[in-house]
């Protein structure tokens, strides 16, 4: 390049000191000297000089032009580098001015087209979240930059867009819930003046979802709405179960029928609580005109209560009085007794509820130990008697935890003073296992005087008076086919022949399959009132345990263990005759079943006693 320059220099010298001498010889030939000589030459001079002077100043500010525009570019570029992210790209150093202007600019140019591309991504999410916030009510992320957003920009705005829509997607649900509630619990109200008509106009359009605000005192203005509207469903409602409370109350005590008032299966709402209170009024005139019944229908309603509150009969005697005449105040006084008993019953439930399965819990008790007694029991087939003790054992840890949780509760303040029958709870508890030992100790004594009938039934007739079927011998030993006894059917009767049989005989039985003693003994056990510990109403008076008679009217004589060829009474010598062959000893002393010595004697066979 310098030395292209400096041939052009040559060059243009060369023509300038050409046409310098030129003219210098045509001013020589025109003869010009002296003065106008040194005029000319100073004109020339400037001429060149001023020529060359504004031509240079040209190019310095054309230079200075481009070294300006080069400074600038490289600003906007690194600016736009450092914005974008992007990496420096390094320009050669042997570039001129233009070239490297030219390529300063391309590389501006490049980067001015991706950070428009940017900016016109960044402004449409930015109008994005604009719009999301307005509805929401929340601020938009602040975002600042001069020539473009940046990558990590970018990524701000759109996490702020994507928890602004999660959030409006949240409450788009919240207020659609809220919708659907106060629509539905404003067509159960109908019509009410009491709410705030310009919200619920906008609530239920079509749209509403779509152009509804979002934003948090939105919402909390329809969250006031809808608890408005719920609290208001809420009196109806309540209004409503009380008004059915009193249709029910009025209907069961006119004895109607289901089809013959209103159908209370329907859903809340202010119509229904209409039809209501119409029902009311009308069932109230029912009731008006049918005191009579009302009232004695009240009056049994009165003494279920009692019942379950367990009143003694003093008690009942004291709060009731059959009125004189049928009126609505003889009639409001018994509703309000009922009420009463019915609030006292509801206060003390667990009291009383705890005492009845008390109660319930001693009858199987007194049950269980009876069966532990009974003679098909103490045989233990099956396991039937481990099966027993087991139940017993278990009813006697059940009586002890109910009577724990009643004195844990009538320990209570709440339930001081609850009584049971007249008597204090635990009282009661007290009197219900006396009675039971008092017909313990009354059972015992009526077994003892059956006992002491049965010895003195033995010492009259010279026998064992348990010992009641004839013909039945030991195992082992048959009587002979030819062999007559004689038995008797009573204690005063004639005595017959009885032919013995290969077959014993069987015990006789009574009416459950059992012999009689054996249903003496298992029947006749606990007397204790079933009203004091069953029932809650009878049992305010304890009942006394009724004896048992024993009546041994049919008491058989044992058999004789002679054979006799007539059937004709006894005389002296052969009972004489059968008392010596009876103490003769014996060769063998080996004991039967049935506790008889050797087949030298007849064994007295057991007998069944019929009690009368």
């Amino acid at each position: 390049m310098s030395t292209l320059n400096d041939g052009w220099i040559e060059k243009l010298t060369e023509k300038v000191s050409f046409k310098v001498k030129e003219i210098s010889r045509i001013w020589a030939e025109i003869g010009i000297d002296g003065a106008r000589l040194l005029a000319r030459k100073e004109s020339l001079e400037s001429y060149l000089f001023t020529m060359l002077e504004e031509m240079y100043e040209e190019e310095v500010a054309a230079e200075q032009t481009l070294i300006k525009s080069i400074k600038e570019l490289e600003i906007k570029v690194n600016e736009l580098e450092t914005e974008l992210e992007f990496p420096t790209v390094p320009l050669g150093d042997s570039l001129s001015l233009v070239l490297t202007e030219k390529a300063l600019f391309d590389r501006f140019k490049f980067l001015e087209e991706r950070a428009s591309a940017l900016t016109e991504t960044f402004n449409s999410l930015r109008n994005e979240e604009e719009q999301l916030a307005t509805r929401l009510g929340e601020p938009t992320a602040v975002i600042l930059y001069k020539h473009a957003p940046n990558q990590q920009q970018m990524r701000s705005l759109k996490t702020n867009i994507d928890y602004l829509t999660m959030e409006k997607r949240s409450r788009v649900v919240h207020l659609s819930e809220l919708r659907h509630d106060i629509m539905n619990i404003y067509a159960a109200l109908e019509s009410d003046t009491n709410l705030d008509i310009d919200l619920l106009s906008r609530i239920t359009q079509e749209d509403a979802l779509d152009v509804l605000p979002l934003t948090a005192e939105f919402l909390a203005r329809v969250e006031t709405l809808r608890q408005k509207c719920d609290s208001r469903l809420s009196e109806i409602e309540s209004e409503c179960i009380c008004l059915m409370e009193e249709v029910l109350n009025l209907a069961t005590r006119l004895n109607l029928r289901k089809d013959e008032f209103l159908n209370l299966e329907q859903s809340v709402s202010t119509s229904f609580m209409k039809l209501l209170k119409e029902e009311v009024a009308r069932l109230t005139e029912m009731r008006r005109q049918n005191l009579s019944v009302f009232i004695e229908n009240c009056k049994n309603e009165l003494h279920r209560w009692w019942d379950e509150c367990y009143l003694s009969e003093s008690e009942r005697n004291v709060l009731l009085t059959d009125p004189q005449e049928y009126t609505e105040e003889v009639l409001s006084t018994l509703e309000s007794e009922v009420d009463h008993w019915k609030a006292f019953h509801a206060a003390h439930h667990r009291v009383f509820d705890t005492v009845k399965e008390w109660q319930n819990t001693f009858v199987r008790f007194r049950d269980s130990e009876i069966r532990k007694k009974d003679p098909t029991v103490l045989k233990n087939r099956g396991g039937i008697l481990l099966k027993v003790e087991k139940e017993f054992k278990l009813l006697q840890r059940d009586l002890k935890r109910l009577e724990m949780e009643l004195q844990q509760l009538t320990s209570e303040p709440s339930h001081l003073g609850v009584c049971v029958h007249g008597m204090l709870v635990m009282d009661f508890l007290e009197e219900c296992k006396r009675q039971y030992e008092e017909d313990k100790e009354n059972e015992t004594r009526q077994k003892k005087d059956l006992q002491k009938k049965i010895k003195e039934s033995e010492q009259r007739f010279g026998c064992d008076a348990t010992r009641a079927i004839y013909g039945k011998r030991p195992a082992g030993i048959r009587a002979a086919p030819n062999q007559t006894t004689l038995t008797r059917t009573g204690l005063d009767s004639t005595p017959r022949l009885n032919i013995g049989s290969r077959a014993p005989k069987k015990p006789r039985l009574d009416a459950t399959g059992k012999d009689a003693l054996s249903s003496f003994v298992s029947s006749g056990t606990s007397t204790l009132s079933r009203e004091l510990c069953g029932s809650p109403v009878a049992a305010s008076s304890f009942r006394e345990s009724s004896t048992r008679s024993a009546a041994s009217n049919s008491v058989r004589t044992p058999r004789t263990g002679m054979t006799i060829r007539t059937p004709k009474p006894l005389s002296v010598n052969h009972i004489g005759t059968q008392s010596a062959k009876q103490n003769t000893p014996q060769s063998s002393t080996t004991k039967t079943p049935l506790g008889g010595r050797g087949p030298g004697r007849n064994p007295i066979v057991p007998r069944n006693l019929t009690v009368g």
